[in-house]
């Protein structure tokens, strides 16, 4: 809700969960020309695909190292933007719904170039990094995961409870091109987990590699700013023409594409497990969403 050229309010609610029914939850400056100022809960400027919206994601579900990123916090982020490049940083505590006050305090920055950006061609390339320290109430960090398939329950890669975390250190890469129809997009992302006392620390990774193609129609358009929050510089969904419009007597748009992803939670003794995955699909949008 735009209260005016300089305000936006966001809030979603999600019937579809009770652990965390509370999605986006804040409020946006954006009066500054290449800025915008954002308080509530919403996304950590962390990792290309989580930042994409669950609507415009090439698949169904995000792929699998995506267990590694920190997604949805309230906090206070900074963004600024201008012709090619991003650089967002934040201060995070935890998710509204089950408690600010819980898991931590939390530095998280993003910064993103293109070094090709037209109507047609882009080159998008980008690196974040979090910080996060527990308090001695909460100490307990974990990592699982349900296959990219999430009709499916069970967990098949977790690392269960990690006693005596002090930290949690995050980094990622992330690169996509996309010329026309074609894209081709990857990341790699780690996660490392201090502990205290004489433990041993920990660290997991993992990173994943997919391209799409759009058979009859353009490619995703490319979004360097927002209006709150800290999704900037991502891709936007599949474009449907009018003409292209199931509504309109059209067959709508078709894209094929393909991924293949890996995370590996196994690291000195926590037997977390590693998983591989390959996933292909045929998307078909009928009308515009």
């Amino acid at each position: 809700l735009s209260i005016n050229d300089a305000i936006e309010l966001a809030f979603q609610y999600d019937l579809n969960t009770d652990r965390t029914p509370i999605q986006d939850a804040a409020i946006g400056y954006r009066g500054i020309e290449g800025l915008v100022v954002s308080l509530g809960n919403f996304k950590e400027p962390f990792s290309l695909q989580q930042l994409i919206s669950d609507n415009n994601t090439t698949f169904v579900e995000r792929a699998l190292p995506d267990a590694l990123v920190p997604a949805r916090n309230t906090g206070f982020a900074v963004a600024g933007y201008g012709d090619r490049w991003t650089l967002t940083g934040g201060v995070f505590g935890g998710n509204i719904n089950t408690g600010v006050e819980l898991g931590g305090l939390a530095g998280t920055v993003r910064a993103t170039y293109a070094p090709i950006l037209s109507e047609t061609e882009v080159l998008h390339l980008g690196v974040a990094g979090s910080f996060r320290s527990y308090d001695q109430n909460d100490r307990s960090v974990s990592f699982t995961t349900k296959p990219e398939a999430f009709v499916f329950q069970t967990n098949l890669l977790d690392t269960r409870s990690i006693r005596n975390a002090a930290d949690l250190v995050r980094f990622g890469v992330e690169a996509s091109y996309q010329n026309g129809p074609f894209r081709l997009q990857g990341e790699y992302i780690r996660a490392e987990v201090g502990r205290d006392g004489l433990l041993q620390g920990t660290s997991f990774e993992g990173g994943y590699v997919e391209a799409a193609w759009v058979v009859n129609g353009k490619g995703r358009r490319y979004q360097l700013k927002t209006d709150y929050g800290a999704d900037l510089a991502i891709f936007k969904g599949v474009q449907v023409g009018e003409e292209q419009r199931v509504s309109r007597g059209g067959s709508g748009v078709f894209e094929l594409a393909a991924r293949y992803s890996i995370l590996d939670l196994k690291d000195a003794e926590i037997a977390g497990g590693v998983e591989r995955n390959w996933t292909v699909g045929v998307n078909w949008y009928p009308d515009k969403n």
